[in-house]
């Protein structure tokens, strides 16, 4: 019995090998989900096709410049909301979170507080959990605008039909660039935690910044 749908989207075929591995452990942990892999370059397309594509209960979208621990998506079905991230730092400095908590146009320094979940106001859609009960109360096409938009345009549609948005900032994921960028909390603070190729890894406090991120206006 399929129990929901994880799915990927890239331009092309080929997945760094990092996340190939994440991906055949995640596929051994949930050997009864749909694994859809989706190509092409309009971003918000592919995720609705992905949408339209999806089997059971949940579709969980992640892509292939991140990795993950294997237990990351038992964590977010955990807590049985509809719609959750997990938390990631954007891939390009500087590095703040993905997240929205005060604002749904503004990220950041830093996630506030201890590691929980939290309610935001917007969500990206790389390392979320969506429940398919959201889509049906919700006429497609879900995902519209260019690449960095279509997701957090698609949570304004969410939170307009009444659902509410949480970040899970216990449970993170690494960004893949030259390097793979993690949030980290330590010793009561956030921190960014670089990892290099060869093992050696450097803690860092958040860089100062104001992050405004345009959206569509939804009606």
């Amino acid at each position: 019995m399929i129990t929901g749908t994880i799915a990927y989207c890239s331009r092309e075929d080929h997945a760094p090998p990092m996340f190939a591995a994440c991906l055949s452990r995640l596929v051994q942990r949930h050997p009864d989900a749909k694994i859809t892999h989706m190509i092409g370059n309009d971003i918000a397309d592919q995720r609705n096709k992905a949408v339209l594509q999806s089997e059971g209960d949940w579709l969980w979208f992640i892509d292939t410049d991140q990795i993950f621990a294997p237990e990351t998506l038992e964590r977010l079905l955990a807590h049985n909301v509809e719609m959750v991230q997990a938390l990631c730092l954007m891939r390009h400095p500087p590095h703040v979170p993905l997240m929205y908590e005060d604002s749904e146009f503004e990220r950041p320094l830093a996630p506030s507080g201890m590691p929980r979940l939290v309610q935001v106001k917007s969500l990206g859609a790389g390392g979320t959990l969506y429940r398919k009960q959201v889509f049906e109360k919700i006429p497609g096409p879900w995902f519209e605008g260019v690449i960095g938009t279509e997701d957090t345009n698609f949570a304004q549609k969410a939170r307009k039909a009444g659902f509410k948005l949480y970040v899970d900032t216990s449970t993170p994921v690494g960004h893949l660039t030259p390097m793979i960028i993690w949030p980290q909390y330590k010793d009561g603070v956030w921190q960014t935690r670089y990892d290099a190729m060869n093992g050696q890894s450097v803690l860092l406090p958040p860089v100062e910044s104001r992050i405004i991120r345009p959206q569509l206006k939804i009606a």
